[in-house]
């Protein structure tokens, strides 16, 4: 920690002249830190000696504010008397660096940010704990009216929050850098136990983008996204590379919720995490775009249903190139994915060894859908009705090109009476116990038990879906591919 405290010290400092700058020792030459802060001047550093400090900070623009030793060493503490440290309308040289900032408690009529409150900053915030503050929104850190303000390398532990334990993010105009940090054991009665973003529409600004990137999300709670929750229509967040572990929401989306938003997410693992309603992984309500890509979403569990991901009244769904892998929803449908009334596009992805105990191991929809289901592979998922799919009502399903493969139940494709599907150019073979229910292969669909083999529509060479190092079958699918 001490090691990425100075280079976060000589990125802020890069941009200052050192000739100019005076760096204040805290207690050495003022007692009180805030009383460094207040005859500080831009470009300076107050630096602050091991010790725990009761009081309630306010950042001066262009100051850089440093421990010592690290936050394991120097605490700031709120003694629950009001916001920890207040950062306003400061720029990009401004920072807080390697302290413990606790016991904050934000102060009515708002209520905004137990350890630190931030609006119109593009401060940085590095190498800091985050533990035990409280909040109505934003636990530990609230953000207003900074689309640059960078959040790197903290621990968020502890936080509690009616929504945002960890971080709340407020604004289509606000796009912090939320990056390397950790988030754990945080909670909410509301949404975000990690991090919410709310936004509602904003027309002077559409472009900011929130960006969450590389962080660990694990053991926080909710109850709607025990991870991330976005809210809003002009809710959009850039989620990358993260690992989402771990976390439950009691209603809806144990990793990630959104009402509305627009959640991007691509290259994050989204694991162990639960529900007691919907979405064990991923929960979409009303939303008019979602994009999901290179995600490993896996063990996932929804109480109810849509194991890995549910989705209702939403359109614009993309899912490409996912793992889905034993989520599971405990009392109806959609192992791995379930859609209500939506529109989505799923391709490219490996659905494997997901469960349910009604319809849909691999996916289900129902309730005048448009899905287009190509090039996925379906492998050893089970359902008492569609162990690979179950096609409900649609105004347009599409299923085409895809392996389904060794259902342990409820038969590969599964047309309820009422339900919808064209079926061209899969391949097809040893579901439980039959290949297809109410309907039979469409054209170019084949069924070879023990191997794939070109089919009728002809073939791909070095076929990229195969998804080879999830896949218990790839012994099965060297040398040969599906139909196309």
């Amino acid at each position: 920690m001490r090691s990425a405290i100075g280079l976060g010290i000589l990125v802020v400092l890069a941009t200052f002249d050192p000739a100019r700058a005076a760096t204040i020792h805290v207690p050495g030459d003022y007692p009180t830190i805030q009383g460094a802060l207040a005859v500080a001047e831009y470009g300076d550093t107050v630096l602050v000696a091991p010790g725990t400090y009761c009081e309630i900070l306010a950042m001066p623009d262009g100051v850089v504010l440093v421990s010592e030793s690290g936050p394991e060493v120097t605490f700031l503490d709120g003694s629950s008397a009001g916001t920890v440290i207040t950062v306003y309308s400061c720029d990009q040289n401004t920072a807080v660096i390697g302290f413990t900032i606790q016991h904050g408690s934000a102060p009515p009529p708002g209520c905004l940010g137990g350890g630190m409150y931030i609006s119109g900053s593009a401060v940085r915030v590095v190498d800091n704990v985050f533990s035990s503050n409280q909040a109505t929104s934003g636990g530990g850190i609230f953000v207003e009216f900074g689309d640059e303000a960078e959040i790197a390398g903290n621990v968020f532990v502890y936080n509690h929050a009616w929504s945002g334990g960890g971080i709340y993010v407020q604004g289509a105009d606000t796009a912090p850098w939320i990056h390397g940090n950790t988030f754990k054991y945080n909670s909410v009665e509301h949404g975000g136990g990690a991090i919410c973003h709310r936004a509602g529409p904003a027309p002077w600004k559409t472009e900011a983008i929130a960006n969450v990137e590389d962080n660990t999300i694990e053991q926080n709670q909710a109850c709607w996204g025990g991870g991330v929750y976005l809210h809003g229509e002009w809710s959009r967040l850039h989620i990358h590379g993260n690992t989402i572990r771990g976390n439950h929401g009691a209603e809806h989306g144990g990793g990630i919720c959104s009402f509305l938003g627009t959640p991007i997410a691509w290259g994050n693992t989204i694991a162990n995490n639960t529900t007691d309603g919907c979405g064990g992984a991923i929960c979409l309500l009303e939303c008019e775009s979602a994009v999901f890509e290179d995600n490993l979403i896996q063990d996932n569990v929804g109480g109810v249903c849509g194991g890995g991901l549910y989705a209702e009244y939403s359109s614009g769904i993309k899912l490409q190139g996912n793992t889905l892998e034993r989520n599971a929803a405990k009392a109806t449908h959609g192992g791995a994915i379930y859609f209500y009334n939506c529109a989505a596009v799923i391709e490219w992805n490996l659905f494997a060894h997901n469960a349910c105990v009604q319809r849909g191991g691999g996916i289900v929809w129902v309730v005048w859908c448009g899905i287009e289901l190509r090039h996925n592979t379906f492998v050893a998922n089970s359902a008492a009705e569609g162990g690979g799919i179950y096609a409900g009502d649609a105004y347009l399903a599409a299923i085409e090109n895809n392996i389904i493969v060794d259902s342990q139940g409820g038969y590969g494709v599964y047309l309820p009476p009422g339900g919808t599907a064209a079926v061209m150019c899969n391949d097809i073979w040893n579901n439980l116990p039959d290949n297809y229910y109410n309907l039979g292969p469409g054209p170019g669909d084949f069924s070879v038990s023990g191997r794939i083999k070109t089919g009728q529509c002809g073939s791909v060479q070095n076929q990229p879906f195969m998804r080879a190092t999830f896949s218990p079958y790839h012994s099965s699918f060297l040398g040969y591919k599906p139909c196309f």
